[in-house]
Formats: structure tokens, C-alpha cells, sequence
């Protein structure tokens, strides 16, 4: 599955338990939400009101084919991205500089949790570095360089 499937799946997914959370009654005093879940959170929260839920789902296919189109053009970087577990931060950091700008930290999710971005033949050594630290890492199946100095405004259409 690719990259934009995944997330309307999940978006469908989160959308579906909302509605069985509200038919339940229940009502959120607060809600939050983590990169494709924001579009639930914002649901929940009032703060999107849809007409039709699958509004969303046809928002987030459109903007998944955007960024498609931006990288067939070459204007989006792949990436690798690597999500480490890791006790040790400074182990994390140091890895980073010893990739020479090749690894960038692109979320700093939780106190244990890091995800890294950068190209395939550079996160290779920094997983083993890792790894050999005590971290544990696991690649995410997706490679979009969000929140690192890769990004950059991407052109209009």
C-alpha cells in the first residue's frame, strides 16, 4: 500500500471510531491529534464540522496526490525515516552530527521516542550506531522529509 492509501486508510479508520465513540455517547472533554490523526481531532473537536465524513478522505486523497505529483516533478525529496527508541538522547544527537547533514531529527515525538530522516545510504550506519547503543529502531514505510531542512515550499499548480 502506498504512502497516500496508508493515511486515508488511517483517516478512515480514526473517522470510523469516532463514530462509534459518539454513538456510544461518549463526548471528548479534549482531543488531540498525531499527524494524520489531526484530521479526527479536528473532527471531534468541533472545529471541522463535515457535512459528510468522507469529506476528510477526499481531502486527504487529494492532498496525498499532490504530493505524489510533487515528486514525480522532483520538487519533493524522498527520504528514509527511522523511528528510534531511545533512552539515551544524546546517542540519538550524536549520531546526527556524525552524519555530517546527511540525518536530520525530523520528530522529537516523546521523551523516548525520535524519528530521523534522511537519504537510504546514510541511515543505514546510523541505525547500526544505534542499535549497537541499546536504541531500538524501526523504518517507517513512508519517506517524506517533513520537519527538516529538506522541506522547502513547494511550488504551485
Amino acid at each position: 500500500m502506498g504512502d497516500g492509501r496508508r493515511r486515508e486508510s488511517v483517516t478512515a479508520a480514526d473517522l470510523a471510531l469516532l463514530e462509534v465513540v459518539q454513538r456510544l455517547g461518549i463526548a471528548p472533554r479534549a482531543v488531540a491529534g498525531h499527524s494524520t490523526g489531526d484530521w479526527a481531532a479536528l473532527v471531534a473537536g468541533g472545529i471541522l464540522p463535515l457535512e459528510r465524513r468522507d469529506a476528510i478522505a477526499e481531502h486527504v486523497a487529494a492532498l496525498n496526490a499532490r504530493y505524489q505529483a510533487l515528486r514525480d516533478d522532483g520538487a519533493l525529496p524522498d527520504a528514509a525515516l527511522l523511528a528510534v527508541g531511545a533512552g539515551d538522547r544524546e546517542a540519538v544527537q550524536r549520531a546526527v552530527r556524525d552524519a555530517d547533514g546527511t540525518v536530520a531529527i525530523a520528530m522529537d515525538n516523546c521523551p523516548h521516542q525520535i524519528v530521523l530522516c534522511g537519504d537510504e545510504a546514510a541511515m543505514g550506519p546510523v541505525r547500526r550506531t544505534l542499535e549497537e547503543a541499546g536504541a531500538v529502531c524501526q523504518p517507517l514505510p513512508f519517506g517524506r522529509a517533513y520537519h527538516t531542512p529538506a522541506s522547502r515550499p513547494s511550488p504551485t499548480r
